[in-house]
């Protein structure tokens, strides 16, 4: 069990936000929208705790946030994560995960555990991790419209009483749900994800199904034993011992074994004698992956096959280790053991390996990640160097990929994934600054990969990759422009949002100073909204919704230079079609020692907070010139509206802090803060009362 923990707040108890497991020494599972919007940078992990307040417990930093490529935040579906740590967890034994999808049967006994709320009323979490047992639960049952209606996928269980009364609650998100396996250990086979409410009746709690993701997890962790599964044609759902044979699938690849063949004894270990003069050793002789794989190798000796002491094999072995015909990815070696007089056993022992493999990454198309080159990456003459799969690529379209970085100076290169052959380089700075941009047309038949490195030897940091495509002829528009548009049955629709038809129409959006822009979207036709979507993540960066007839969609945002933005024209409703018109304006500018008239009225956009359930009429202001560390005031006086203010962080969006009269009369909204250094803040004005309209004077002090 793992806590997840922010870097930023040293009390371990108010720093736990989610759990996780250890799965490895190097790696936590744990659930992907636990890592959402969040840096590596961010997170460290507790590991082997179960009382947070006790102080002195050790966090070690993580290195890599990988979520799941299916996973969006605008849905539970695919919700899994795995976190890369710097230095490996010892003293704790990681969990088994789960090789046998039949383990998890409705009506086997589960536990769960975390340090989250006992009760839905519950602000803080508990600082001693408590468990609970909760039977799995058939998803039919779940599903039912009084349960869940039908909100638990094939990738996901539910587990829990019908009567309600135990289950997890909030801070418990990312910890595992447990069961007992095959040989009586634990295994575990969910990841607390989602839930309505806490312990109610008909409603139980929702876990990814560990089972579905056996062969993703492995992809990282032991990517050869997968990469060997899956060039074997094994299905991951078909159970731990396809053939019967009584080996698993972990035993068949550490002996290099056929295992859809149950009668292949090519590797079974084969017991020998090592003479010398006087002196006679067992020896074991066995087929392995080369060098070793990803298996954890242990020898031990016995005299009488009761006390066994354990041997270091390297220093055990005979001879050197042996090429094996027609399998170039094995190897033959022999150990041998302590002197047998009068009599010597020898036996293998094998595990999951504990090492850190080095692995392509996968990035799927299009899409984008915010990573770190670390010192856990390859290490190429002095340079450290990290590759990903480009995945779903469109043949015969452009594609482009952009790698960016503030902490090195980047280097981009393509290579045919399949020969490894550099198909071209980018390191002349084509992305702008530090940053590179490589356009290439994918063709048939090859599979294509992206390296990622650095002009410096040595250098590491944060970067982000990302690969996109834009269509051929979709529009632009400025940082100060209108254009109009119809949305109609024949456009895409939305990707972001998969539950209903949202149709959408795009326009390329792409600064070139990093000067506030407000975007406002307005239909006569519909309830307008739009996203900005940041190509080169695929991330949505901004969202606005409206009501027809009584606002149009707004938001504000400072965009970085030299980024691919779309502006998405859509639809709070679905199937909904018309005519609408988007606007990109210079957000007004607000001095220190400055002052703004403005009104709010109905040609105003909405506040997005409060949109589109609620209308409340908003301007937008950009603070600018202000010092950083010296404290500000500012202020909204009206005579007419029942004014509110709220402080925004216009590179997040994050809200920072918010104000109002605190009285149903009239008065003043006031903040008072200290701004800080690179940062922008976005001042918004709305009012307390739904859809009031009126002047008002902002200013800042």
């Amino acid at each position: 069990m793992t806590a997840l923990v922010s870097k930023a707040e040293p009390n371990d108890l108010l720093a736990q936000e989610c759990a996780g497991s250890l799965i490895h020494p190097y790696w936590v599972l744990t659930a992907a929208h636990c890592v959402e919007g969040l840096k590596a940078s961010d997170i460290q992990v507790i590991a082997g705790a179960t009382d947070l307040s006790a102080g002195g417990l050790t966090r070690v930093n993580v290195l890599e946030t990988i979520q799941h490529p299916d996973y969006t935040s605008n849905s539970d579906d695919h919700d899994i994560a795995l976190l890369l740590l710097e230095t490996p967890v010892t003293g704790v034994a990681p969990v088994e995960v789960i090789d046998d999808p039949a383990l998890t049967a409705p009506g086997v006994l589960s536990t769960v555990m975390g340090w989250g709320t006992v009760s839905e009323v519950d602000e803080t979490g508990t600082p001693v991790l408590l468990h609970a047992q909760v039977p799995i639960m058939d998803s039919a049952i779940a599903n039912q419209p009084d349960f869940l209606d039908g909100g638990v996928t094939p990738n996901m269980l539910a587990a829990g009483l019908e009567e309600g009364g135990v289950d997890t609650c909030f801070g418990d998100s990312g910890g595992p749900l447990v069961i007992r396996g095959r040989q009586n250990q634990w295994v575990q086979a969910g990841i607390i994800s989602w839930g309505e409410g806490c312990a109610q009746p008909k409603k139980p709690g929702v876990y990814t199904r560990v089972s579905r993701y056996r062969r993703w997890i492995q992809s990282y962790v032991w990517p050869d034993f997968e990469a060997w599964e899956t060039a074997a044609g094994l299905d991951p759902d078909d159970g731990p011992d396809v053939d019967g044979d009584g080996a698993t699938q972990w035993m068949e690849y550490a002996l290099r074994r056929d295992p859809l063949n149950p009668f292949d004894a090519s590797g079974f270990p084969v017991a020998g004698l090592f003479t010398s003069p006087g002196h006679s050793y067992a020896t074991l002789t066995l087929r392995r992956p080369a060098g070793g794989g990803n298996v954890h190798w242990g020898l031990q000796a016995s005299p009488d096959l009761t006390t066994w002491t354990s041997l270091n094999p390297p220093d055990q072995l005979v001879g050197s280790p042996a090429a094996v015909p027609g399998d170039s990815g094995a190897e033959q070696i022999t150990w041998r053991g302590t002197d047998g007089t009068p009599a010597s056993f020898l036996r293998a022992v094998i595990q999951p390996g504990r090492d850190y493999y080095n692995t392509r990454r996968t990035l799927v198309f299009p899409n984008g990640v915010t990573q770190q080159l670390h010192s856990l990456d390859t290490l190429t003459g002095g340079f450290r160097v990290r590759e990903y799969l480009l995945s779903g690529l469109p043949e015969g379209d452009s594609v482009t990929v952009v790698l960016r970085s503030a902490a090195f100076d980047s280097v981009l290169r393509l290579i045919n994934a399949a020969t490894g052959a550099v198909l071209a380089t980018s390191n002349a700075n084509t992305g702008g600054g530090n940053d590179e941009k490589l356009t290439f047309t994918p063709a048939a038949g090859i599979s294509y990969a992206v390296q990622v490195t650095t002009q410096t030897a040595g250098s590491t940091g944060e970067f982000s990759l990302g690969a996109y495509s834009i269509p051929t002829g979709t529009p632009t528009i400025s940082g100060s422009q209108t254009q109009s548009g119809t949305l109609d049955t024949e456009d895409p629709v939305d990707p972001f949002f998969p539950e209903a038809t949202y149709y959408y129409e795009d326009y390329v959006f792409t600064p070139a100073t990093a000067a506030a822009v407000t975007i406002t979207l307005s239909s006569a036709a519909f309830d307008a909204s739009f996203t900005v979507v940041n190509v080169e993540t695929n991330s949505i960066v901004l969202s606005g919704f409206g009501i027809q007839s009584q606002g149009a969609a707004l938001n504000s945002f400072v965009p970085v230079p030299g980024t691919t933005y779309l502006i998405r024209a859509s639809s709070n409703l679905p199937d909904a079609t018309g005519a609408y018109t988007v606007r990109t304006a210079a957000t007004t500018t607000l001095a220190p020692g400055g002052s703004r008239t403005g009104s709010l009225s109905s040609t105003d956009g909405l506040d997005p907070y409060y949109a589109p359930d609620d209308g409340y009429y908003a301007d937008d202001f950009v603070l600018t010139g202000a010092t950083a560390g010296v404290s500000r005031t500012i202020t909204v006086s009206s005579d007419f509206i029942d004014s509110t203010l709220e402080l925004i962080d216009a590179q997040t969006g994050e809200s920072l802090d918010y104000n109002d009269d605190e009285t149903d009369a009239l008065g003043d909204s006031i903040i008072t803060f200290t701004p800080l250094a690179g940062r922008s803040y976005l001042l918004r004005v709305s009012s307390y009362d739904p859809l009031e309209t009126g002047s008002y004077t902002i200013s800042a002090n």
